[in-house]
């Protein structure tokens, strides 16, 4: 890191016919730092969190200056589908940080 350079990541929350109480924000906003903190400088993590009446479906995008990762889950509980989502994301990250420390790129596309 330079010096006198502060790390740049920001994190945006999207609810989408869901009215959150603030345990729900907490818990979401919580899981996502923890996330985010795992990540490298210079990252925007945006999380969409959408009521599809019988299930819930989270969506995390994650951008860097170079690249952008995308991640989904599904599930009848807002956890589990933030898990599942959580859990593919760091998995990409892990190809991706490999991909950076070994000079070959990864692209992620998003259909």
């Amino acid at each position: 890191m330079e010096r006198g350079k502060i790390p740049n990541k920001n994190m945006t929350l999207v609810y989408q016919n869901i009215e959150p109480n603030l345990e729900l924000k907490l818990f979401v906003s919580g899981q996502l730092t923890f996330l985010l903190e795992k990540c490298p400088n210079n990252c925007n993590l945006t999380a969409k969190i959408v009521d599809l009446d019988d299930r819930y479906l989270v969506q995390l995008n994650l951008a860097s200056e170079r690249d952008l990762l995308f991640a989904t889950g599904e599930d009848e509980v807002i956890a589990s589908a933030l898990d599942s989502a959580i859990t593919d994301l760091t998995a990409q990250m892990r190809y991706w940080e490999r991909g950076q420390n070994y000079g070959t790129t990864v692209d992620f596309e998003v259909f």
